[in-house]
């Protein structure tokens, strides 16, 4: 399961062969860093699926730190082969 950073604000997280939960993803350091993220916030983020549904809505960020989906979320996350996360806005 690779994670590509693809700009400052955005990466794709491959699922292939992700059995587990779809709750808890890391958040590559540099997007952790150049995002300004602060543990346990939250951030409005936009998730593109390989299928091409696209997500939009606030998510925790962890102390891990970590991007902890929300269960609306998760069904379309089983079904996908990646996605794509961006944060695109502040802290709510």
């Amino acid at each position: 399961m690779a994670t590509t950073v693809l700009e400052t604000n955005r990466w794709r997280h491959d699922l292939a062969g992700r059995d587990a939960d779809f709750c808890l993803f890391r958040i590559p350091k540099n997007v952790f860093e150049g995002c300004r993220v602060l543990w346990n916030s939250k951030r409005l983020v936009e998730i593109t699926l390989s299928n091409g549904r696209r997500m939009r809505g606030f998510c925790t960020i962890t102390s891990g730190p970590e991007l902890r989906i929300p269960a609306g979320f998760q069904d379309g996350l089983r079904e996908a082969e990646w996605f794509e996360c961006e944060i695109i806005g502040v802290e709510s």
